[in-house]
């Protein structure tokens, strides 16, 4: 009986120390290899919110990463009034910075190379509906431009949640705010402040929560080639939905004495020549997955009925909205063999690349 104790005492002691020595080792790999590059999937980076499904989490202060009292991505708080010329940039992760530190997001440099006080207001997975349900709050802060560079989520939305998927819905399946109800989820998040281990954890129990309500799991289960996506039709719906966002948010713009700057996506691939390009990276990275395919084929897609849509838009509104075209500039600039320096993935810019972004925007944006 005393040998049992014994060998049991003994393993805890083990366990103890094996912790310990884990959590200073995934420290010092933190702090060493990933410096400041943090990539912006942290599960305690959103709260849920009731108007618009979530929010970026107050107060977050990770490496590289800042977000402040008002859940814009910034190192301070706003005053709702501001002596300079004020700009909201508005989107999802791409505006965001997903991937970057604070210091490499493209509203970053706007601000720097503009000299106009630059907002961060991008937020992972957010579309035009949030942008529309937002619009209150970007007002309030007596801005002169709304900047919104969009459209990428508005089709992935759908994509990753075509049998779910409805108009007017902030969180579809509930993939943000059902697990931070969860209760194992909030036991990880209470410790994970103080333990890179329990952070782990956390992320390992909201990615599984998650993807328990997200369809976006069983696109990585099976094995696809183009030709399961070359005859897909385009998704109207989606695309009347993005145009209806946004002309709500232009009105509300106008209504303001605020200017809607549109810009269009640029993506890895060309969706101009998306059938040409595509099976280059196909052929590069062994594109097997739906998921890919996804990415790669069926948004560059989509991006160009959004397109049409930003035209419609101008022709029917004129000189009261702006519409700048990224994506024909950066093409011009970056040939495909050169792209992943500006990329670090298939939607999100690198540093290289917001930069690119940044001056296109500023020298473009017009200046009364």
């Amino acid at each position: 009986m005393k040998s049992a104790i014994k060998k049991i005492f003994v393993l805890f002691i083990v366990a103890i120390i094996f912790i310990l020595l884990l959590e200073i080792g995934l420290r010092l790999y933190n702090s060493i290899v990933h410096k400041e590059n943090f990539f912006g999937s942290h599960p305690s980076l959103f709260i849920p919110d009731e108007k618009i499904g979530f929010k970026l989490n107050p107060k977050l202060r990770i490496k590289g990463l800042t977000q402040n009292n008002q859940s814009f991505r910034a190192d301070k708080d706003y005053e709702l009034k501001s002596d300079k010329r004020r700009i909201i940039c508005a989107g999802g992760s791409t505006t965001y910075g997903t991937g970057v530190p604070d210091y490499c997001t493209y509203p970053y440099f706007l601000g720097k190379i503009s000299g106009y006080e630059v907002i961060n207001a991008g937020a992972p997975g957010y579309h035009t509906y949030h942008q529309r349900l937002r619009m209150d709050e970007f007002l309030k802060y007596n801005i002169n431009d709304l900047i919104l560079y969009v459209g990428h989520n508005d089709i992935l939305n759908y994509l990753d949640n075509r049998d779910s998927w409805t108009l007017y819905s902030t969180d579809v399946g509930g993939v943000v705010t059902q697990p931070s109800r969860h209760g194992i989820y909030r036991f990880f998040k209470a410790l994970k402040e103080r333990s890179v281990i329990a952070l782990k954890l956390s992320d390992l129990v909201w990615n599984f929560l998650a993807r328990r309500k997200n369809a976006r799991v069983n696109m990585q289960k099976k094995e696809y080639s183009l030709d399961d996506f070359k005859d897909e039709k385009i998704n109207q719906k989606v695309i009347d939905y993005f145009k209806e966002n946004c002309t709500s948010i232009i009105e509300a713009c106008l209504k303001n004495n605020v200017r809607a700057v549109f810009v269009k996506q640029a993506y890895f691939l060309n969706p101009k020549k998306i059938d040409e390009e595509w099976l280059k990276e196909k052929e590069k990275r062994s594109l097997n997955y739906k998921t890919y395919a996804v990415y790669s084929y069926l948004i560059p897609k989509y991006l160009l009925e959004i397109w049409k849509a930003l035209d419609e838009l101008k022709e029917t509104y004129k000189d009261k909205i702006v519409v700048l075209d990224f994506n024909d500039y950066f093409f011009a600039k970056a040939p495909y063999e050169d792209r992943n320096r500006f990329f670090i993935d298939v939607v999100h810019l690198g540093c290289d690349g917001n930069r690119m972004l940044a001056e296109y925007i500023s020298n473009n944006l017009p200046k009364n």
